[in-house]
């Protein structure tokens, strides 16, 4: 199985290169990241400059949506050496830009299944996975009545 645009994500939005944006969605290609994402779509996924020095990836609760800051500057927002308890950002850890990028999306997909678990946040008590066909402790409260 492969990342697929209206089965794991509804849109894409990239201001790289096809092959670059290809290589940094290549970390979301796993059997049990593919699985979920099937049963829990991000709404959008963009990769693109975002006005911010600061920050290098968000995640939106309400839409769903993955957002990759594609402005990234050696030294800046990666090429930082790993130091266990130090480090603070995976994504800037590494001295490969798509790489750093790759490590973003990770982290921002992980926000995304958060916000799937029922009961994780007290504001979406039944996550805001609409699937009735995943496992049972990523159904919604309205999947469990």
């Amino acid at each position: 199985m492969k990342l697929q645009a209206g089965v794991h994500f509804k849109t894409l939005r990239s201001d790289l290169s096809r092959d670059n944006t290809a290589k940094i969605l290549w970390a979301l290609n796993r059997p049990e990241i593919l699985g979920f994402l099937e049963r829990c779509p991000v709404n959008s996924i963009a990769i693109e400059r975002v006005g911010s020095k600061v920050r290098t990836a968000e995640y939106n609760w309400r839409d769903k949506a993955i957002i990759i800051n594609s402005a990234r500057k050696l030294g800046v927002q990666y090429g930082e050496k790993f130091r266990a308890g130090a480090t603070g950002n995976m994504s800037a850890a590494t001295l490969d830009k798509i790489e750093s990028m790759r490590r973003s999306l990770l982290q921002e997909f992980a926000h995304h299944l958060e916000n799937s678990i029922p009961g994780r946040f007290p504001r979406y008590p039944g996550g805001i996975c609409q699937s009735r066909q995943a496992p049972d402790h990523w159904l919604c409260s309205r999947d469990r009545q």
